[in-house]
């Protein structure tokens, strides 16, 4: 595919240098060999046709050979920025044909996931266009991505396919592919600084599309698809240059994630241009090659993990290797590389999401966060209000469309200048960038001691010893124990208990080593639902022990994460006491471990047991290397922990998310986590985080033992699938390089702990989640996400879609 190259400009920036040097960064990261070959072949003109018709077929087959550059010359001119070459015709089919293997294979099973390095690109390649005006564009001469789908759609029995274009020019892939179906979701994600290129879009599509750059009328935001597929078609327009990592993870956070997981794709396809990452002269936009890691790797939880990337535009060369190599690493599993700080999301780009949110909100019901105003009434709350309206400043769409192009120095140029300061600032990029193995043994360890089944209540009671060894047992009949590392065992010392707790609070713990039956019911009559046995101190201490070998495991590089099957539980327990089944608060004994012995200044602590982890909060309300965000049953202070500062409006590093008002369901955290959970978490940049695992707020309705149907969690009442546990720890994997430990806390229905700690396993593993779908949503968890992100829109500047949009459409 290096052949295709401008015989009449060698300074064309579409140019074999593109394929060469991403193939080589490849190699040299030694990507290849992890990868399984696929042959290249040639698509065949029945494929073309899918997409294409037969006079543009005959069109391109007409330069084949041809070696008349001059008459080459004069034919690219009637297209706009697309040049000829004697082997452009083959070298495009070989492009088609090898993009269609290559979703072929992943649909049937053969592989996972892959990325198609090919060119000529294709994604602004249409169909036709009247008055043989032409029907290839931008360097594109057949629409690879357009042609796989519809070859998945035709061929292979697919029934929703998600195209997300992040190539920083909008694809008119979105705008002709599956015109009367709702079988193509189509999301692109792309500049639109309203200069004058000429591009016509009026072709519809099923399509769901982020895009922003070039097209004067079709890719706006008020653009959202045909008559039979209104609300596919998604563009989200960004009207400046100089988009930073922060803006793009703000539009897949509140648009892209939302309306995908509601979609429910069976397969995802990237249309991926590199020409948003720094240095592209088209693009002028500021993206560091890591974050295309980290969107890469949030597509992947969807589809069963079957992801196509397919590559695009992308003009510096060094970005454009260096962002192509990271997409991947991200679909062979290796962890995200850290990202620097993100910066304060471009006010353009708020108005942008709102303006697409208001347009689509009565398509899908994950884009109900924000309030509604009535414009023809003046606004009387402290409410802040958006009101959409729709500007373009293109000419293009107002003039004839020319009958010749340039073909020679048609491309931006930067001066030597810019050259050296984009070369210099990507080297500095790609050597702050640790792409190491992250661990030297095992991906993920698992540290359990049998011994802590000796901590037992004399009479029944939910926090049993069962709920570890049910797990372990669940792991191991799923083949997952065996792939992860068993750490060994050990206790943990009172100098490392009293990281965290007081000296006499581990001295009432220790004496209950010697204590009468009767003295030990009088104690634990004075903490709040706590039992005690002789074993208990020996097994909280275990507990705690268990869970910093996980984080020894972790921070030495011995794994990449971990998972602590341990009891008794810990987030309840405060500095000087111990309460709700907690008697060591083993999480946060871990956090400060991780701060004291490895220096670490940013943790992140999840907790998304049903409880609030009230003793965690107590112990790090005060600490900034803290960041603390529970998702919890509050039913207005009226479930345990029984406080109101379980509520939301805490301080800055304590973001709760209480819920009230009915059970809650894998809808609602999902809502939360895109809307809350990842811009907050990402913004604060952990170099660690923890996961306070409780699994009572799952449900099982299905789950059958020993022909016995367990009910739902006795104490939770929620209604989580286990797999939801497996994406939210997915999501959380692309924080801190891949350092996630997952430490057991609540969940009292042997059945669903054992399902959801084997999701999650599953997920530290690398294995791809099972596909959710979100279509339903409780009002009242809509109204608490509003009051957080009200509360929390000064402290998190990535909050900062708090407004009201208009009640009716304009």
């Amino acid at each position: 595919m290096s052949e295709h190259r401008c015989l009449w400009d060698d300074n064309y920036e579409e140019n074999p240098k593109r394929f060469t040097h991403t193939l080589n960064r490849f190699q040299e990261l030694e990507l290849i060999d992890r990868c399984q070959a696929l042959t290249p072949r040639k698509a065949t003109e029945e494929e073309i046709l899918r997409i294409h018709s037969s006079d543009h077929i005959t069109d391109m087959k007409s330069t084949e050979n041809v070696e008349d550059v001059e008459l080459l010359e004069e034919k690219s001119s009637h297209f706009d920025a697309v040049y000829f070459h004697p082997k452009t015709y083959e070298l495009a089919l070989y492009s088609a044909g090898s993009t269609i293997d290559l979703m072929n294979d992943i649909v049937c099973g053969k592989i996972r996931n892959g990325f198609a390095l090919v060119r000529p690109p294709g994604h602004h390649a249409m169909r036709s266009e009247p008055c043989g005006s032409g029907s290839y564009h931008r360097y594109c001469i057949f629409n690879n991505v357009a042609i796989g789908a519809a070859h998945c759609l035709n061929n292979l029995g697919v029934e929703r396919i998600l195209i997300v274009d992040w190539d920083v020019h909008h694809g008119q892939v979105v705008f002709f592919n599956t015109a009367v179906s709702l079988k193509c979701t189509i999301i692109s994600v792309t500049e639109r600084p309203l200069n004058t290129r000429f591009m016509t879009t009026r072709e519809f599509s099923t399509s769901l599309s982020i895009a922003t750059k070039w097209e004067p009328f079709g890719d706006n935001y008020n653009f959202i698809g045909g008559e039979k597929a209104k609300g596919f078609n998604v563009n989200v327009p960004l009207n400046e240059t100089e988009m930073k990592n922060s803006d793009y993870l703000a539009v897949f956070h509140n648009l892209l994630l939302p309306i995908a997981y509601e979609f429910n794709p069976q397969l995802v396809i990237v249309s991926a241009g590199y020409d948003a990452a720094i240095g592209c002269p088209e693009g002028e936009m500021c993206l560091t090659p890591a974050l295309y890691s980290h969107l890469c790797h949030s597509l992947m939880s969807l589809a069963n993990g079957k992801v196509a990337v397919v590559i695009e535009g992308g003009y510096c060369i060094p970005s454009l290797a260096e962002s192509a190599a990271l997409t991947l690493r991200a679909l062979l599993g290796d962890p995200c590389p850290l990202m620097e700080d993100l910066t304060p999301l471009k006010d353009s780009l708020v108005k942008s999401v709102l303006d697409v949110i208001y347009v689509l909100r009565p398509y899908w019901k994950c884009l109900q966060m924000q309030g509604v105003f009535d414009r023809h009434s003046v606004n009387e709350s402290f409410r802040r209000e958006h009101l959409p309206f729709i500007e373009y400043k293109g000419k293009m769409a107002l003039i004839e469309k020319p009958t010749k192009y340039p073909t020679r120095d048609c491309y931006p140029i930067q001066s030597e200048t810019q050259k050296s300061y984009f070369v210099n600032e990507i080297n500095r990029l790609i050597a702050i960038t640790d792409l190491s193995r992250k661990y030297s043994q095992k991906r993920t360890c698992i540290a359990y001691d049998e011994a802590m089944t000796k901590h037992k209540c004399r009479t029944t009671h939910p926090e049993r010893p069962s709920r570890i060894t049910f797990i372990i047992e669940k792991l191991k009949s799923d083949k997952l124990f065996d792939e992860c590392l068993h750490l060994e065992t050990r206790s943990a010392t009172e100098e490392e208990l009293s990281l965290v707790h007081s000296k006499e609070h581990i001295e009432m713990m220790k004496s209950t080593q010697h204590l009468s039956d009767k003295e030990l019911k009088k104690l634990s009559n004075k903490y709040d639902s706590v039992y005690l046995t002789r074993e208990t101190y020996s097994a909280a201490k275990l507990a705690v022990g268990n869970v910093l070998q996980v984080v020894d495991s972790v921070l030495t590089d011995q794994c990449l994460n971990g998972f602590a099957c341990v009891r008794p539980p810990g987030h309840h327990s405060s500095q000087t006491t111990a309460s709700g089944f907690c008697c060591f608060n083993n999480v946060s004994i871990a956090a400060k471990y991780a701060i004291n012995k490895y220096n670490k200044n940013r943790i992140l602590i999840i907790d998304w047991d049903v409880h609030h982890g009230d003793g965690t909060q107590k112990i790090f309300e005060n600490d900034d290397k803290v960041l603390y965000i529970s998702l919890h049953r509050y039913d207005f202070a009226d479930f345990f922990p029984q406080s109101i500062q379980s509520n939301y409006n805490i301080r800055k590093n304590v973001v709760n998310i209480p819920w009230n008002g009915g059970p809650m369901t894998q809808s609602e955290y999902l809502l939360a986590f895109f809307n809350v959970v990842l811009p907050v978490s990402y913004e604060f940049n952990p170099d660690l985080v923890f996961i306070s695992a409780g699994f009572d707020a799952a449900i099982i309705q299905w789950e059958l033992i020993n022909h016995i149907v367990q009910p739902d969690d006795p104490l939770g009442e929620y209604q989580l699938s286990p797999q939801v546990f497996g994406h939210m720890t997915h999501m959380l994997s692309r924080l801190a390089n891949g350092k996630v430990i997952v430490c057991l806390e609540g969940g009292y229905n042997l059945i669903s702990n054992g399902l959801c700690a084997a999701e999650c396993v599953s997920t530290l593993l690398g294995r791809p989640v099972v596909p959710l779908t979100c279509t339903q949503y409780n009002p009242s968890a809509i109204e608490t996400l509003k009051c957080v992100v009200g509360f929390h829109s000064t402290n998190w500047r990535n909050l900062t879609f708090d407004f009201d949009l208009p009640e009716s459409l304009i």
